[in-house]
């Protein structure tokens, strides 16, 4: 089941952003209302699964509540892991469409995301800075990973799953 959109806990104050920010802000709000009331569904953001021999789309999935940076299929090819900038990471099962875990521990966007090639982990780079590890069958958070000073947009593990590169 999908958990409804988070609100946006962020506010500027001044400068010419200020009507902008705060429109987003109301924005967000109303989505979330809509989501608790049960009347926008396809606010959010879909993810869709395509055939590369037709270009047909194969699987249109219900995905984050803000749009979402990478997308990393499992080794096996039955979980799909999606980085948002909603700080969540999803794992959803690609033949029912359905959302099999949310992970959160992201404070900013996170811009990638990719599996051991065992599939047993997942890491996920995020505009926080910081690389986390996670385990694929508990959702649980393993260990973060920092040193970046800026925005960690791409992360990938080696062949042997003992090196990731950031």
């Amino acid at each position: 089941a999908l958990e409804r959109p988070e609100r946006c806990l962020v506010a500027h104050h001044g400068g010419p952003q200020k009507s902008c920010v705060f429109g987003l802000i109301l924005f967000r709000r109303a989505a979330a209302r809509q989501w608790e009331s049960g009347q926008n569904h396809q606010a959010l953001e879909r993810i869709k699964l395509w055939n590369v021999q037709t270009a047909a789309c194969v699987l249109d999935l219900m995905g984050h509540a803000n749009h979402f940076f990478s997308v990393s299929f499992s080794p096996g090819g039955n979980l799909l892991a999606s980085g948002s900038r909603d700080t969540t990471i999803k794992l959803l099962n690609v033949k029912s469409g359905a959302c099999v875990r949310t992970l959160t521990g992201h404070y900013g966007g996170v811009a990638s995301v990719t599996f051991s090639p065992d599939g047993q982990l997942i890491a996920s780079g995020s505009h926080d800075m910081a690389i986390k590890l996670w385990n694929v069958q508990s959702g649980a958070w393993l260990r973060t990973m920092a040193g970046h000073k800026s925005r960690v947009c791409s992360v990938s593990f080696s062949s042997d799953g003992q090196l990731l590169a950031s």
